[in-house]
């Protein structure tokens, strides 16, 4: 087994965004089309000039279609070399990891009142690989005659209800499962592109909303970001661990191996004579996400529009979970 930490890393675009601005572009202020046409046509009296059209409002901001992530918290960022920050995502702790953004600049003067909601519940179909590795051997145990391990009650037959009259050395195993993400934490936030900062909006549980200076032609972006996927893991003991030269999320177990038996000469039961404990991992060894239905609805004074993020997909890990085969 290599020891490559290697991550294929794919983010597909399978739709694009779609824009559908629900206020009124290009409206005159009575609800009637503007019209910047001449006035050929028109029914205006001979000599009475040509008319004037009305005033063209202009929406509040020119808003763009959503991509994945690029910020330097992009899930897409995320592999094998990264098991703390792929920890923290599981388990809801720390910084949460971006996702999609959406551009817009600003078209007028006027201060913005902007408000960004995450609609209904994206969804999140997970694939995961948990390895059981092959860990480090320990020192031979030879219990004493009081704590000897019978493994046999009927004179010939290895019982193997105790683990520890397993006559089998461990090896590699591997199972793949799949999930559906029920309980991902959301959360939105906004970027000061112009000024290359943070940008003055507040953020809460699936929102943001500010009053954005009045500066036309000045870039923002949305950028929405998730945390707290448990099924990513498949439920059990978690934490970061080390193994061979390597860490890992999971937790270890004990897999013991009876390599001498002998049987007593009194009850004519075999007894586990000496026996070897492994200390195994069970890891995370590669994953997938799929993100689908990231929609958000985003209201800028009068303007509201609704965008759905193309469908994105992350992969983490190298199918080589660490440490070496026996």
């Amino acid at each position: 087994m290599t020891k490559t930490l290697a991550t294929l890393l794919t983010l597909s675009l399978a739709a694009c965004g779609s824009v559908e601005p629900t206020g009124a572009y290009g409206d005159g202020d009575d609800g009637s089309a503007g019209d910047d046409s001449s006035d050929m046509g028109s029914d205006q009296p001979d000599g009475g000039g040509s008319a004037t059209p009305d005033p063209v409002p202009m929406d509040a901001i020119m808003l763009e279609a959503p991509i994945a992530a690029t910020t330097a918290d992009a899930i897409s960022r995320l592999d094998w070399t990264h098991d703390d920050a792929v920890y923290s995502l599981i388990v809801g702790q720390g910084g949460a990891r971006d996702v999609s953004e959406q551009r817009f600049v600003t078209l007028t003067d006027d201060p913005i009142d902007l408000h960004v909601t995450v609609v209904g519940t994206p969804v999140i179909a997970i694939t995961r690989t948990i390895v059981t590795d092959v860990g480090e051997q320990g020192p031979a145990i030879s219990p004493s005659t009081a704590n000897r391990v019978w493994c046999t009650s009927n004179h010939d037959t290895i019982d193997l209800g105790d683990p520890r009259c397993n006559i089998n050395r461990p090896v590699v195993a591997s199972r793949d499962t799949i999930a559906t993400s029920t309980s991902a934490t959301w959360s939105v936030w906004i970027y000061d592109e112009t000024s290359q900062g943070a940008s003055p909006c507040s953020t809460g549980a699936t929102g943001a909303w500010c009053m954005l200076p009045g500066e036309a032609n000045h870039a923002y972006r949305i950028v929405t970001a998730v945390t707290n996927i448990p099924e990513l893991w498949d439920g059990s003991a978690l934490a970061i661990g080390f193994n061979q030269g390597l860490y890992f999320i999971g937790h270890t177990i004990t897999q013991p191996y009876c390599w001498d038996y002998v049987r007593d000469s009194v009850s004519q039961n075999f007894y586990c004579n000496t026996r070897y404990d492994y200390t195994s991992p069970v890891g995370l060894d590669k994953a997938t996400m799929s993100f689908s239905g990231i929609s958000v609805q985003v209201t800028a004074n009068d303007m509201v529009s609704t965008t759905l993020a193309p469908d994105l997909a992350w992969s983490y890990g190298d199918s080589d979970f660490p440490g070496p085969t026996y």
